[in-house]
């Protein structure tokens, strides 16, 4: 998994969740970039993007 994928800057976090979950980085990345749907997040300045 690359840290800079499509221009974003990828946590150790995310990447980490990323391959717990089984999720490819340009799925969560088209999910990102074109969401079926979206929405505020509980924590301030935060999102939910939804495919």
């Amino acid at each position: 998994m690359d840290q800079h994928y499509g221009g974003v800057i990828w946590t150790n976090h995310a990447l980490q969740r990323l391959r717990e979950r089984g999720i490819k980085q340009g799925d969560a990345w088209v999910t990102w970039r074109r969401p079926d749907k979206s929405r505020y997040a509980t924590a301030q300045g935060a999102w939910i993007y939804y495919k």
